[in-house]
C-alpha cells in the first residue's frame, strides 16, 4: 500500500530562512521607483487562473489582481484568443506586493471571470495576457497555449489516497497554497511507455521552486527532479507495467507557497528537446542539427548522452534559418526569455510526434561559418586550428572538460570574441582564456558578464563578457573554453557558442513601463504625459546615438522622434495624449534608428516588464521579455507639464534655461509640484524646482559638464504632487491623498563639440619672396557627421605688416582648400613664427567652432 511522504525538513528550512537575509542584507542599493499604497490606480495583473488552455477550446478564466474595476476584456499577445467578461469572482486571494517576508498586502484586490476562446490555429507556447479596464491596461502575465488535454488542481489532494486522477498526455494547473502543500496526481500508464512529467513554473511567471517525485503504486520511487532550468521540473521514467502512478509536486525546503506559488505540471509522452547542436545556424541557410531528449520522433537511444541518470535519444534533422533581414533581427522564440537573454535573435525549433508538440528549443543566428568541435581538442597540444572569421559550437562531454582553440591572427588584426552558454539555456558558467601560442601569460581572462543595464533589466549573467582582441603581434593564438563548475557539469545539454568575428557594431533597445520595481503597463491620460524607460545592449562598441520614433499610435496621442544619448545603456520615451484623446488600449510598435559606419540601422524595439513586486526600489528587479509594447489612454492626467521650446544648443561647460509650464487639471490640486530629473545622463546636471501654487512658470536650468560627451540628450522632467482623489466620483465621503507622479513633455538638448574636425597646413612651415606668392593647402578632417561649410583665414599677430591672404571656404562635402599667401614688396625679411591658420564652422547654424593651426613664413629677398 502506498504510503505517504515527509513533508517538512527542518534543516533545509533554517537554511532558506539564513539564504533569504543573507540576499536582504548584501543585495546592491538603488534609489528612485514608486511603492504601492497612496499612488494613483495602476491595474495590475497578479494571478491567472487557469494560467493557460488547450487549442480549440473555450474555457473559464479568473484573474486576480489590483485596480481591475470595470474590466472590458483580456488583450492577448497573440490576436486570435479572445475573450469575454462574465463578472467579478468570488473575493482575490490575498498576494504580497512586497514581497512574502513582512510584506503588505495587495490593496483593492479583486477577482475577474472571463470566457477565453483559443482557436484551433493559434500556435502552442507562451503568450501574455493583460486587463484591460477602467484605469487602463495591466502588466501581462504568461498564457500558456497547449495541444492536450487541461485540468485544474481539485482539492483535496494532499496525501495518496487523494490524489487527483488525470490522464497521460493532459496538463493540469495547480497551485502550491502554502509552503507545507503538497498535491499528488495520478494516472493510468502502459507498459514500455516513456512518460515525460515536467512542471513549469519560472518560465510561466510563478514564484514556486518546484520539486517533482514520480512513485509507482507501490510507493517506489521512480524519478525526482528539481531545478532543471530554474526554478521548472523535468523527469521521465519509461514504466514497466501497467497501472497507475502517481505524480507529487511540493515546493523545495517547504519554505515557500501562496497563491502566487502555482505551476503547469504536463504528464506526457510527446516530445521533450533537452538541447540542439550546433545551436547556432547562419541566417538564410539550411543546417543539419542533431536534436537531443526524450520521445523524440524516429529518435534511437545514445547512451553517452545522459541527462540526471537518463539516456537520452537523439535524431538529426535540417532546419531552415529565416533569410529576411527583419527576421535575423528579432528573437522568434515562444519560451522564457530572461534579461540576460534579451539582447539575442534567433527562432525556436520543435518537433512532433503522436502525442503532441514538443517544447521549443531557440537557435541563435552565426554570422560566419559555424566550426564544430573537435571532441579530442582537450589540450593546448591537441588545440583545434580554426580559420578566421568563424563562430564555434561546443560541448562538454565529461568531468572537468576543457577545450582548446588555436587560430592565427596579423598584428593590429581586431577581432571580437564572445561566449554564449547560460543566455542559450545552458548549465554551463563558462569561462575563456586567450594567450599567445608557447607564452605562458594570459591576454585575457573572461569569466562572469558584471554588466548591468539597469537594475529593472538585470541582465548579469554566468556567460563572459565580449572581448575585443587585438593581435599585438604576428603568430598564433591559443582560445581555452571551460565551465567553472567543471567537476559537476558536463552532458548533451552542456553547450556553448563562441564566435570569433570582426566588430560588428550594433543595438538592442527593450521598452519597459514607468514603475521601477513594480509589474506595471503604461498608462498615459488625457492631456498628460507618460514615459517609457528604455534599456540598451550595446554591442560590439557601438557608442553611437539611438533615435526611437512610433507607429500605430492611436487618435489623439504622440510620440516625437527621441534619442538615446552617446555611450547611454538607460534612456527615456515620452508619448503625450490630447485633452480630447479617446480611450484606447492594444499595441505599440517601437523602431529604433542609429547610424553605423554611415550607414542607418533599424531595429524593432522590444518589450519587457517586472514579473513581481521586490521588496524596495533598491534591489534587482525580477523581470524577464515581453511579447510586445502596449499603451492606454485613459481619464483627464492631474497636470501636465511641458517643456516650452523645441531643441536647445550648448557648447560643453555652458548651461541650457528651459522655460516651463504647469497646467493644473484637477481642481483639487492645489499643492507644489516638484521637480526632479529623470535624464539618464550624468554629462548634464539639473538643479531641483518646485513650482509653488499660483506660480505655474518656471525654469529648467540644466549645467553642461565640461567633459560632456557631444551629441543629443533627451531629458525628461519628473513632477511629483499630492493631491486628493476618489475612486469613485459619484460615491460621497473623503478623498484620499494620491501621490502623484507625472513626466513632463522631452527637452531635446544638443550638447555642440567644440571643434568639428582636425586641421592640418600642408607645407605648415613656407618661404615666400618680397612681392612674391605661395600656397598652403588647408585640409580638415572631419568629425562628428558635420557636413557644413569651414570660412577659412590667415590669423596676423598684433602689428604684423606685409603678409595678407584672402578668406576662402571649404565647400560642404570637401575637405581642403587652398589659402594664397602674399607678401608685399615692402615686408620685412626674416622669420614669423607665431601664425596661424583658422578654420571656422557654424554647428546647428548658430554657434561657431574655431579650429586653428600653426604656420611658420620666412620672408626673403
Amino acid at each position: 500500500m502506498l504510503r505517504s511522504w515527509p513533508r517538512t525538513h527542518t534543516a533545509w528550512t533554517i537554511f532558506a530562512a539564513f539564504l533569504a537575509l543573507a540576499a536582504a542584507l548584501f543585495l546592491p542599493l538603488r534609489a528612485g521607483g514608486q511603492q504601492p499604497g497612496n499612488a494613483m490606480p495602476t491595474p495590475r495583473l497578479l494571478l491567472v487562473t487557469p494560467c493557460g488552455g488547450q487549442t480549440g477550446s473555450t474555457f473559464e478564466v479568473t484573474v486576480t489582481g489590483q485596480d481591475l474595476d470595470a474590466p472590458t476584456g483580456l488583450h492577448f499577445s497573440h490576436p486570435d484568443i479572445k475573450a469575454e467578461p462574465l463578472g467579478a469572482g468570488s473575493p482575490a486571494k490575498v498576494v504580497s506586493m512586497k514581497g512574502k517576508k513582512g510584506g503588505k498586502a495587495m490593496t483593492n484586490a479583486a477577482n475577474q471571470r472571463f470566457k477565453v476562446t483559443v482557436p484551433a490555429d493559434v500556435p502552442p507556447g507562451i503568450h501574455d495576457v493583460r486587463v484591460v479596464g477602467k484605469w487602463g491596461i495591466s502588466n501581462p502575465r504568461a498564457f500558456v497555449v497547449g495541444d492536450l488535454k487541461e485540468f485544474v488542481e481539485r482539492e483535496p489532494n494532499n496525501d495518496v489516497p487523494e490524489g487527483q486522477r488525470v490522464e497521460v498526455n493532459s496538463t493540469v494547473t495547480g497551485v502550491i497554497s502554502a509552503p507545507t502543500d503538497v498535491d499528488y496526481y495520478l494516472f493510468h500508464g502502459q507498459k514500455g511507455q516513456r512518460v515525460v512529467v515536467s512542471c513549469l513554473t519560472s518560465s510561466i511567471d510563478s514564484r514556486l521552486p518546484a520539486v517533482i517525485e514520480l512513485y509507482s503504486s507501490a510507493g517506489s520511487s521512480l524519478a525526482s527532479s528539481r531545478g532543471y532550468r530554474e526554478n521548472d521540473a523535468l523527469l521521465d521514467a519509461t514504466l514497466t507495467e501497467d497501472g497507475d502512478y502517481y505524480v507529487r509536486v511540493s515546493s523545495f525546503t517547504y519554505t515557500q507557497g501562496g497563491a502566487d506559488y502555482f505551476y503547469r505540471l504536463t504528464v506526457t509522452t510527446a516530445p521533450w528537446i533537452d538541447a540542439v547542436f550546433p545551436p547556432m545556424v547562419e541566417p538564410g541557410k539550411s543546417a543539419q542539427v542533431t536534436v537531443y531528449g526524450r520521445n523524440l520522433p524516429g529518435g534511437k537511444a545514445d547512451s553517452s548522452a545522459v541527462v540526471d541518470g537518463r539516456v537520452l535519444e537523439k535524431i538529426t534533422v535540417t532546419v531552415e534559418a529565416p533569410a529576411d533581414a527583419v527576421a535575423g533581427q528579432r528573437l522568434a522564440y515562444t519560451g522564457h526569455v530572461t534579461p540576460a537573454a534579451s539582447g539575442l535573435d534567433g527562432f525556436e525549433l520543435r518537433l512532433r510526434n503522436g502525442a503532441g508538440v514538443s517544447n521549443p528549443m531557440l537557435l541563435t543566428y552565426a554570422h560566419a561559418p559555424v566550426v564544430l568541435e573537435n571532441p579530442a581538442n582537450d589540450t593546448p597540444e591537441n588545440a583545434q586550428r580554426l580559420t578566421l572569421p568563424c563562430e564555434v559550437a561546443g560541448r562538454f562531454e565529461k568531468r572537468n572538460d576543457r577545450d582548446w582553440y588555436v587560430f592565427h591572427a596579423r598584428k593590429g588584426d581586431v577581432y571580437s570574441i564572445e561566449g554564449f552558454a547560460e543566455r542559450l539555456g545552458s548549465p554551463l558558467d563558462l569561462f575563456l582564456e586567450v594567450r599567445k601560442a608557447g607564452a605562458a601569460n594570459v591576454l585575457a581572462e573572461l569569466d562572469d558578464d558584471p554588466e548591468i543595464l539597469s537594475l529593472q533589466l538585470y541582465t548579469r549573467s554566468d556567460d563572459p563578457p565580449r572581448y575585443r582582441f587585438a593581435a599585438p603581434a604576428d603568430g598564433d593564438y591559443l582560445l581555452q573554453v571551460g565551465s567553472r563548475d567543471g567537476t559537476m557539469r558536463w552532458g548533451p545539454r552542456h553547450v556553448y557558442r563562441v564566435r570569433i568575428t570582426p566588430e560588428r557594431p550594433d543595438f538592442r533597445v527593450i521598452a519597459m513601463p514607468p514603475g521601477a520595481n513594480l509589474p506595471d503597463a503604461a498608462v498615459v491620460h488625457r492631456g498628460g504625459h507618460q514615459l517609457f524607460n528604455l534599456v540598451v545592449w550595446r554591442q560590439d562598441g557601438f557608442n553611437g546615438e539611438i533615435a526611437v520614433t512610433a507607429e500605430g499610435l492611436p487618435p489623439g496621442v504622440t510620440l516625437p522622434p527621441q534619442v538615446i544619448p552617446p555611450g547611454a545603456k538607460q534612456g527615456v520615451l515620452v508619448v503625450s495624449a490630447e485633452p480630447d484623446a479617446p480611450a484606447w488600449a492594444g499595441t505599440v510598435r517601437l523602431a529604433a534608428r542609429a547610424k553605423v559606419g554611415g550607414k542607418e540601422l533599424v531595429r524593432e524595439v522590444r518589450a519587457a516588464t517586472a514579473t513581481w513586486p521586490t521588496p524596495q526600489p533598491n534591489i534587482p528587479t525580477l523581470s524577464r521579455l515581453d511579447r510586445e509594447v502596449v499603451l492606454a489612454v485613459r481619464d483627464q492626467a492631474p497636470f501636465s507639464l511641458t517643456a516650452e521650446g523645441k531643441r536647445f544648443a550648448v557648447l560643453p561647460g555652458g548651461k541650457v534655461t528651459v522655460p516651463l509650464t504647469l497646467k493644473r487639471l484637477w481642481p483639487d490640486l492645489k499643492g507644489p509640484v516638484q521637480l526632479t530629473a529623470l535624464d539618464a545622463t550624468k554629462n548634464l546636471t539639473f538643479r531641483p524646482l518646485t513650482l509653488q501654487p499660483g506660480k505655474d512658470r518656471g525654469e529648467a536650468v540644466f549645467d553642461v559638464k565640461n567633459n560632456a560627451i557631444p551629441g543629443t540628450y533627451t531629458v525628461v522632467l519628473r513632477g511629483q504632487a499630492q493631491a486628493p482623489f476618489a475612486r469613485d466620483t459619484k460615491a460621497k465621503g473623503k478623498k484620499a491623498n494620491l501621490n502623484i507622479v507625472q513626466p513632463s513633455t522631452p527637452i531635446t538638448i544638443r550638447v555642440l563639440p567644440k571643434e568639428v574636425a582636425k586641421l592640418t597646413l600642408s607645407p605648415g612651415t613656407v618661404n615666400v619672396k618680397r612681392g612674391g606668392r605661395t600656397e598652403v593647402v588647408v585640409q580638415v578632417a572631419r568629425l562628428y557627421d558635420y557636413e557644413g561649410d569651414f570660412k577659412v583665414q590667415l590669423i596676423l599677430p598684433p602689428g604684423t605688416k606685409g603678409l595678407s591672404a584672402d578668406k576662402v571656404i571649404i565647400p560642404a562635402g570637401q575637405n581642403e582648400a587652398r589659402l594664397v599667401l602674399r607678401a608685399a614688396p615692402d615686408a620685412a625679411t626674416g622669420p614669423r613664427p607665431s601664425l596661424s591658420v583658422e578654420a571656422v564652422a557654424l554647428i546647428d547654424g548658430t554657434l561657431p567652432a574655431t579650429h586653428r593651426a600653426k604656420l611658420s613664413i620666412s620672408v626673403g629677398k
